[in-house]
């Protein structure tokens, strides 16, 4: 156990602008005595976990989704179970009896050790996906093809508390409350801490991130990081404290329904869409898998020639693009990303019930950043950096676990 602690606070969507007097007082002030990046860019998609983790790029770790196409999918034996609802719940469209499913399945999940929520994949699609980032325990060796932190602080002894983070994963997921409760109370018992809180993510999704409501949450959550960093200089004579907003938000203003759109595409040009492409659909992207490869040239034409997909977003071909394209054929035979202010709704991961006011993982390099803070209780750096890469912050760990040889 070393008398300096590291404390990593993931603010989720937490955007480079919501620091301010009026907004962030504390944070605000503690910008001034620290080490402050004013704009954070994390790479395309939604894996910045693992770039934070590894101090690579998403796509050099072969990451852009959460949830892909997989042979391990956790649904895999249950395949004919799962199969079988889905078209007893089409038949009688019992919405209830759909909610209960999932819970059902996500418990099985659990128990045979694989977690993963069923999200609002199709239950008759749910066999064929499983998890990216979050396949494995972050604290597992050798998770990913770099050394992580986790391998990093295990050569050296750290111990790291990421009870209070977040996985897909995770059979358990605390409260923001008892997050931060837990690290007040494991303060004296490991080297590093990760903690998350996701209210600005919470609060943007739903009302937008220029709602009132974003700026009632920055204030509420500058005052969570005011208590946690009092009471970190009551009791720890040496510590780091790194805070980080990994990613942006940007303002929605249409919602479109791919699925809808997909499957007229496919029926005014009489091909029947199951038997041709799997599909996921994310908030932002649509990746298709062509089943028959010997099809790609006929299905490639009928997708990328509809104007309303060229109008509303961008194609990228992975198998007719440079070598980092390359890097995106394991998500799929065509990609298609939405422009930015707009999200596909209904998608796997949401329903058309409930208004999405806040959307991030858009392509445009045009889009609110993140930011970042780090600030060292015993040698007190003062510097502010317009602009740094998301995995670069890699960097702040590998430092503070190399200071304890």
């Amino acid at each position: 156990m070393n008398n300096k602690k590291f404390i990593f606070i993931l603010l989720d969507a937490f955007r480079s602008d919501y620091i301010n007097e009026n907004n962030t007082p504390f944070l605000n002030s503690l910008k001034k005595k620290s080490i402050y990046y004013k704009q954070v860019n994390p790479s395309i998609g939604f894996c910045e976990r693992s770039e934070i983790f590894t101090g690579k790029k998403s796509l050099e770790l072969g990451f852009l989704t959460a949830i892909n196409l997989s042979d391990e999918s956790p649904y895999k034996r249950i395949k004919n179970f799962s199969i079988l609802i889905h078209y007893f719940l089409k038949i009688f469209n019992f919405t209830i009896f759909d909610k209960i499913t999932r819970r059902i399945l996500w418990k099985y999940s659990k128990l045979i050790g694989k977690p993963m929520h069923p999200q609002n994949i199709p239950l008759n699609k749910l066999h064929l996906f499983g998890l990216t980032e979050d396949k494995k325990k972050y604290s597992e060796k050798n998770n990913y093809k770099f050394k992580t932190i986790f391998d990093l602080a295990r050569e050296k002894n750290i111990s790291i508390n990421s009870k209070i983070f977040t996985s897909l994963n995770y059979v358990t997921n605390f409260s923001e409350e008892k997050r931060i409760q837990i690290l007040f109370n494991t303060i004296h018992e490991y080297d590093m801490f990760l903690l998350y809180i996701d209210e600005a993510d919470r609060i943007g999704h739903s009302f937008g991130p220029d709602s009132k409501e974003i700026i009632y949450s920055c204030l509420s959550i500058d005052n969570k990081i005011n208590i946690i960093n009092e009471y970190l200089k009551k009791n720890l004579k040496n510590y780091e404290l790194l805070i980080v907003g990994d990613h942006g938000m940007e303002k929605v203003n249409h919602e479109y329904d791919i699925i809808s759109k997909l499957n007229l595409i496919f029926k005014e040009n009489k091909i029947n869409l199951n038997k041709n492409i799997d599909y996921f659909v994310d908030s932002t992207i649509l990746r298709i898998w062509i089943k028959n490869k010997s099809n790609y040239e006929i299905i490639k034409k009928i997708i990328t020639n509809n104007s309303f997909l060229i109008d509303k977003g961008k194609f990228i071909l992975p198998s007719e693009s440079d070598d980092d394209k390359m890097k995106y054929s394991n998500y799929g035979d065509i990609i298609w990303w939405i422009k930015k202010n707009n999200i596909i709704n209904p998608s796997y991961f949401s329903n058309n019930k409930k208004k999405c006011n806040g959307m991030h993982g858009y392509l445009d390099k045009n889009i609110s950043k993140g930011t970042a803070i780090y600030y060292n209780s015993k040698n007190i750096k003062k510097e502010k950096i317009n602009e740094i890469d998301l995995n670069k912050l890699f960097d702040h760990f590998s430092e503070f676990i190399n200071s304890n040889d």
